[in-house]
């Protein structure tokens, strides 16, 4: 995955909820989310499902610390 896809991705999360968390991501993957603290895994799917979601984002700004297939790091502040 290059870097243009990575942040795709990043923006549909946004969008369409748990069941593209469900489809993409990997069961041993950590989130931190300021008002929460660091979900891993089936705890992220959890805490998004049913939660409503956005009806358009901009990420800025966006910062990706690497792309480790198949592993990638970004720093995301987003505007509703």
């Amino acid at each position: 995955m290059d870097e243009r896809e990575a942040w795709e991705r990043e923006r549909r999360l946004w969008l369409e909820g748990a069941g593209l968390y469900q489809q993409l991501l990997d069961s041993e993957c950590l989130m931190a989310f300021a008002p929460v603290g660091i979900l891993a895994g089936v705890e992220i799917i959890r805490a998004l499902d049913g939660m409503p979601r956005w009806l358009d984002v901009g990420i800025h700004p966006s910062r990706a610390a690497g792309f480790w297939a198949p592993r990638v790091v970004t720093s995301v502040h987003g505007d509703r």
